[in-house]
């Protein structure tokens, strides 16, 4: 009797430690893969860095002085959702000081659409264009797409119009295009006094005599940066009103 009670006895021991005995419960975890995140409550690891491929911009670059911009991207995995919910946000950044995330509208996995604002392009700079992902509850993006090069070049600056016909003592306002926005530009008559008068706002008047005569736009910041009007005299050409 004494040997059977033995026997069991080691048989439950066996069997406790088999299954975790001591502790009330088995020792084996499980990982839920469902997509809802393993039974610890901490969500599914996100997709790494990289999945998100761009390979073109169209264009690739304006001209300083550029209107609101919607720029093309194309790549790969652009559609690209968080693999614990579609609850995804998608951003084309503009790199710089600080970093401007741009409107952004995914086409398809291939290709979305951004808007670049005419405030980013006033001034000639090199840019870096790269795709972010965000999930609406993490403090940093799940996905970073490569990054690819945009310019702002400089303008040719141009004064508008270009060519002009005038009687004397006729006028007329130019406008000078292409230069930086926040520097101005200075007006000047190539002939002096013997060609006109223009002042500081473009409006120029012609003199009492005939010829041809250059008005002349100067960048108040850059004297290198200039354009030329040609303006012509004649007995002919168009005479203010009385």
């Amino acid at each position: 009797m004494l040997r059977s009670k033995t026997v069991l006895a080691f048989c439950f021991f066996l069997v406790c430690i088999a299954w975790g005995c001591g502790g009330g419960t088995a020792s084996t975890k499980t990982t839920n893969t469902s997509g809802g995140g393993n039974s610890g409550g901490g969500g599914n690891p996100p997709p790494p860095n990289g999945d998100v491929v761009i390979t073109s911009l169209s264009p690739t670059s304006v001209g300083a002085g550029s209107p609101d911009l919607t720029l093309t991207i194309t790549g790969s995995n652009l559609d690209l959702v968080h693999s614990g919910s579609h609850s995804t946000n998608t951003v084309a950044v503009w790199s710089g000081l600080p970093a401007t995330p741009l409107t952004t509208k995914v086409v398809s996995g291939s290709q979305l659409t951004a808007v670049v604002p005419a405030a980013l392009m006033a001034k000639p700079v090199t840019a870096q264009i790269f795709i972010q992902k965000w999930y609406f509850a993490d403090d940093s993006p799940f996905a970073t797409s490569n990054s690819l090069a945009f310019t702002v070049t400089t303008s040719n600056p141009s004064v508008v119009p270009a060519a002009e016909t005038l009687g004397v003592h006729g006028s007329r306002q130019f406008v000078a295009t292409g230069f930086d926005s926040d520097s101005g530009v200075n007006w000047s008559v190539e002939e002096g006094s013997a060609g006109g008068r223009i002042i500081s706002d473009g409006n120029y008047t012609a003199p009492a005599n005939t010829g041809t005569f250059h008005v002349i736009a100067t960048s108040a910041s850059d004297s290198s940066r200039s354009a030329t009007a040609l303006v012509t005299v004649s007995n002919a050409g168009f005479d203010p009103p009385a």
